[in-house]
């Protein structure tokens, strides 16, 4: 340990600490506790440093303490080298940083590291209200920045300099990302590796959509061109479950083929904005028949981009709510297998069914008839069921959601010899009252089944809808049950009246967030020529680049000489920069003190008329004086700084000569 040391940039470390706290606030709770603690309580310790005196720790007490947090840290994320990883060991190094300050270059690199800290929010999150805060922390760490290399002069004066430097950087900013989009990603072209998921993964079993019913957050944003269809036509296709082992359903396989649609069909074209989920499924009305680039229709319907979604990703579908897929494949087999062995009486009665029926819809139908004559309840509350889960489904617990209804009922097809498969995806959409567009949330998760017949091939039956028929037509709440109702509004029920209106604020802001992510997160090169087409400026193939380069370069030269012409105006002599600022400012000041019966004589230079003033009014010389010597720095000395006028014209508003002392 050592004593604190003398130099006069102790002073701005507590603003050096409110620039990491901001740049870390962010990371609070994805990071591990202890580290949380660490950094907070070093931090904490820097500031009893500045303020209080304490001991500063010597070199090698700092070095121990870097390398055991930095072990620790490495021991916390498995000696892994990943994002969570990265994040933390920044945090556990910034953490020390402030402890070893002793002169200008150690602040300089500290608030460099608030910048790097910063900047790390890119990589969990791009969406507007985290670019508004990351901007606010840059904001302020510039300020800080500012501060630093001039400690004697006002804060205020610091923030608004950095205001200007900000504002006077953004035209520039917005010429650049206009004229240059960013290939596939997030903004800057940063993707999120850590973004959440949609929901579904490629294994459905049972309580796989039930736990996602209180998952509020957006799956997906649709724009339709023109009315969207009747809400129990929004049947969002996804993942195609082939193979049952008993309890589990999995993906099977499939073939590229562009299905072409037949005459008859309507087609319903619209254009989706997918949230990032590390999956390569798209999701899409059922049923699709063309698709953006980037993307691929298979056999089996499901539609699929090249890359798996770590960033935002739009793209365009044309789908056909009547359709006939044609004759049954061989491909399509597997729809047909079952386990060898397992619950007897539901292939016991499937076979009755099959053994009484002339054609397979037959068959369909009497499985609908089943299960909405026999008190099946849809519910969140789902019994325990055995190896035999179907058994137990169908003839005694009667209780589940729609995962549990779709299995039972494949189960019943398949046994019967009507090839069926389950769909995994989204059921219904809200409308946002304030945009053009509908939003589907990971609670509207839901799965159906798809079972082919002669009449008209692949054609989806939904087994919920004969139980809970306002799970179709209304959402998820308004057919559970009034118990399972309850868990679900909890969130809103605390806000009492003020629920109604915290809704529209949500759909607000989600407009906000949506034209952000259209014009921003996803803006791309064809977004680019669609815009320089509507304004006259689409060149055309290698001419269109060349263009932007053009205006990029011209327009920085333009904006650079602008501000050499700003800058060299308010130097100017009599122009309306400082200098005439400082003399009304004195001028107030002396028709204050004549106010007070102190007028100054024509002929009374600044320090003179200073002199004979506090002569009289001794009480006023501290004020006096600093405001004397502010003016006649700023009109006669060279190299004044631009805060000293800040505090010329602070000191005389508040400067009362009917008062004893201004502190």
């Amino acid at each position: 340990m050592g004593p604190p040391s003398p130099d006069r940039g102790t002073q701005s470390l507590p603003y050096i600490l409110a620039a990491l706290v901001v740049a870390l606030a962010p990371h609070v709770f994805r990071l591990p506790l202890w580290i949380l603690a660490w950094v907070l309580g070093f931090w904490g310790y820097a500031w009893g440093i500045a303020r209080r005196g304490w001991l500063v720790p010597g070199t090698k007490t700092r070095q121990v303490l870097t390398l055991a947090g930095l072990t620790v840290g490495l021991a916390t994320y498995g000696f892994s080298f990943g994002l969570d990883a990265g994040v933390g060991l920044l945090a556990l190094m910034v953490s020390l940083k402030p402890l070893e300050i002793r002169n200008h270059r150690d602040r300089m690199m500290t608030l460099f590291l608030s910048y790097f800290l910063v900047i790390t929010n890119l990589f969990y999150s791009n969406a507007l209200g985290m670019t508004l805060y990351m901007g606010s922390s840059a904001f302020i760490t510039t300020a800080v920045l500012i501060r630093i290399n001039d400690p004697g002069g006002d804060f205020g004066h610091n923030l608004r300099t950095a205001g200007r430097i900000m504002v006077l950087a953004l035209p520039l900013t917005i010429v650049l990302f206009v004229f240059f989009p960013r290939p596939y990603g997030g903004l800057w072209g940063v993707p999120r590796p850590t973004a959440g998921k949609i929901g579904f993964s490629d294994r459905l079993s049972p309580g796989s959509v039930t736990d996602l019913v209180d998952d509020a957050t957006i799956a997906f944003r649709v724009e339709f061109q023109g009315p969207p269809p009747p809400q129990h036509q929004l049947y969002w296709r996804g993942i195609v479950f082939t193979h049952f082992d008993g309890r589990t359903w999995t993906p099977g396989g499939r073939s590229w083929r562009y299905l072409p649609p037949l005459p008859d069909t309507q087609p319903v074209a619209y254009t989706v904005t997918l949230e990032p989920h590390r999956q390569r499924w798209l999701f899409a009305l059922d049923r699709p028949f063309e698709s953006s680039r980037r993307t691929r229709i298979y056999s089996d319907g499901a539609l699929r981009t090249w890359r798996k979604v770590n960033a935002l990703f739009r793209y365009e579908v044309v789908s056909h709510t009547r359709y006939h897929t044609g004759a049954f494949r061989a491909e399509d087999q597997p729809t047909l297998d079952l386990p060898a062995k397992g619950n007897p009486r539901a292939r016991a009665l499937a076979q009755r069914w099959a053994a009484a029926a002339q054609r397979p819809l037959d068959i369909v139908n009497r499985g609908l008839a089943f299960l909405r004559s026999n008190q099946f309840l849809y519910t969140l509350q789902v019994p325990p069921v055995g190896p035999d889960m179907v058994d137990d489904f169908l003839f005694k617990t009667r209780r589940g959601y729609c995962e549990h209804y779709a299995t039972a009922y494949t189960f019943l097809m398949r046994a019967a010899g009507v090839p069926a498969r389950i769909i995994g995806g989204y059921l219904g959409a809200e409308e946002n009252p304030f945009g053009d567009y509908v939003i589907v949330r990971q609670s509207d998760a839901h799965v159906w089944v798809e079972v082919w017949l002669p009449e008209s091939g692949w054609t989806w039956v939904d087994p919920t809808s004969v139980v809970a028929p306002a799970r179709v037509s209304q959402g998820v709440a308004a057919a559970l049950a009034a118990s399972d109702r309850e868990t679900l509004g909890q969130a809103y029920a605390y806000l009492g009246p003020l629920a109604d209106t915290w809704k529209q604020i949500q759909f607000g802001w989600d407009l906000a967030n949506t034209q952000w992510n259209h014009w921003v997160i996803v803006y791309s090169r064809s977004q680019q020529r669609a815009l320089f087409k509507g304004l006259g400026l689409d060149a055309g193939g290698w001419k269109t680049p060349l263009l932007g380069l053009a205006v990029v370069i011209a327009g920085t030269g333009l904006y650079t000489v602008g501000l050499l012409l700003l800058a060299a105006r308010r130097r100017r002599p009599g122009s309306n920069g400082p200098p005439d600022e400082a003399r009304q400012a004195y001028l107030s000041f002396c028709l204050r003190m004549a106010a007070a019966g102190l007028p100054r004589a024509p002929f009374l230079g600044p320090r003179d008329y200073a002199r004979a003033v506090i002569a009289a009014r001794p009480d006023l010389e501290p004020d006096i004086r600093r405001i004397t010597n502010l003016y006649v720095g700023i009109r006669y000395a060279n190299g004044s700084r631009p805060d000293h006028l800040h505090a010329l014209k602070s000191r005389v508003r508040r400067f009362k000569p009917g008062k004893a002392h201004l502190s």
